[in-house]
């Protein structure tokens, strides 16, 4: 069986953009004096359509962006999102981070929002893996040195393709995280209905399996520093500049989270990140304390990237099948939950904004609700994980010895790049912080 069986969805994106509609509400983010020469469609997606924009300066030189186009009070949520996220990247690693400019609505169509940076031009391979691994980990060094005030979260809600996600601010991690895990089952429960297995099972995840494998981070000593993560960091929102051939990084959910997190879809054999940039990037970045959890708290943390596919790809079913032998085998494992004394960090719950309800996710459902299920024996069921979807293993501790190997890129889905970029940030990362 193919291991990447999970991207056959038998359905194209959204229909690529011809040329972009000039409107005053871009071109004012545009360098002052700047002439528009040309537009294209510039890759798409299930939810969002894009374009290069080719433009003249004054001084007669050429400077290229990309858009990216949405539709809906969701869509305005995306870009808004996006914007703010890839800024505060940006300020943090500006070497591998398309620059934002902007983002806003048409002033010709209010329903209409966009996303403005400078375009990048880039080739659609996999970065050197070496490369890759130390510069996520120096991006995750350096953003710590940034987040003084020890928070979890963000000051907007961000999106994970159309799906919205809780980033109100938390000092807890476990609180911020199972948090996070209740939004998502949320948003499950309205776009697939009641399901009895997830409804018997999801309070042992939460009451049980996130104290188990969060709270010793954060006790007996021990403590996480946030970092800036990507939070959706898969092959497909990575590619490889045209010219100096250093990764660059798109098409983020941004939040202040564990490092670790980060490495949830490496995990996933539908993924062509595996074990052995996860070997490579905890040469960099050392594994948090206990280190003997790590295996089981990767698998915790991969749950949110089923999660999140089941949410954005509710007509194909093995996503859905994904989340609930994910969710089997936690709840499995730790029936007890945590059996130490300390009692949890202390929440200090403060709400970023309205997240907006699933019923108003009007793009991301007309999107995709004409994509029929594949025909495909091989799907699996909550009966047990299909073998490549088993936890691979190297050596005693999973991810620190032995031999790897990386997934086939013949197996995997080709997406082209759908990124450009312009002017630097404005601020720095720390002002993406909560105020004290």
């Amino acid at each position: 069986m193919d291991p990447h069986y999970a991207w056959n969805l038998n359905e194209e994106p959204m229909p690529r953009l011809e040329k972009v509609e000039e409107d005053q509400s871009w071109l004012d983010l545009l360098p002052a004096g700047s002439t528009v020469v040309s537009s294209s469609g510039h890759g798409a997606s299930y939810w969002s359509r894009s374009a290069r924009i080719d433009t003249r300066l004054p001084s007669g030189a050429e400077q290229v962006f990309f858009i990216k186009l949405t539709l809906s009070d969701i869509g305005l949520v995306m870009v808004r999102g996006e914007y703010e996220g890839m800024k505060a990247l940006y300020a943090v690693s500006p070497d591998i981070i398309p620059e934002p400019m902007g983002f806003g609505t048409f002033t010709s169509d209010p329903n209409t929002h966009f996303f403005l940076c400078e375009f990048v031009d880039m080739k659609d391979e996999l970065p050197d893996l070496v490369d890759f691994c130390k510069l996520v980990a120096d991006h995750h060094h350096r953003s710590m040195a940034m987040s003084s005030n020890s928070m979890f979260g963000f000051p907007v809600t961000t999106c994970n393709g159309s799906t919205p996600q809780d980033c109100s601010w938390d000092e807890s991690w476990e609180a911020f995280f199972t948090r996070s895990l209740q939004q998502k089952f949320r948003l499950l429960e309205e776009i697939h209905g009641p399901n009895e297995e997830i409804q018997e099972l999801l309070p042992v995840l939460l009451d049980k399996v996130c104290p188990r494998l969060l709270r010793p981070l954060e006790t007996e000593g021990r403590v996480i520093r946030p970092c800036l993560l990507h939070g959706d960091l898969w092959d497909g929102n990575v590619a490889v500049h045209a010219d100096s051939d250093l990764p660059y990084l798109f098409d983020a959910a941004v939040s202040w989270g564990h490092n670790e997190f980060d490495l949830s879809t490496w995990r996933p054999a539908r993924f062509r990140f595996g074990r052995a940039h996860v070997k490579e990037y905890f040469r960099h970045f050392p594994i948090s304390p206990p280190e003997e959890d790590w295996d089981d708290r990767n698998l915790l943390y991969s749950l949110r990237a089923d999660l999140d596919e089941s949410l954005l790809f509710p007509l194909a079913k093995r996503f859905y099948e994904l989340t609930i032998i994910t969710l089997k085998e936690l709840t499995e494992k730790f029936p007890q939950g945590y059996q130490g004394t300390s009692p949890p960090k202390p929440s200090t719950y403060k709400p970023v904004e309205h997240i907006p309800p699933p019923q108003n996710m009007i793009m991301d459902m007309n999107a995709i609700s004409h994509i029929e299920e594949p025909k495909n024996s091989d799907v699996p069921t909550s009966e047990g994980r299909p073998e490549e979807e088993q936890p691979q293993k190297i050596g005693n501790n999973p991810w620190s010895s032995g031999e790897a190997v990386v997934p086939k890129e013949s197996d995997a889905p080709k997406f082209a790049p759908a990124v450009g970029l312009g002017e630097s940030a404005e601020s720095p990362a720390q002002e993406l912080l909560p105020s004290q």
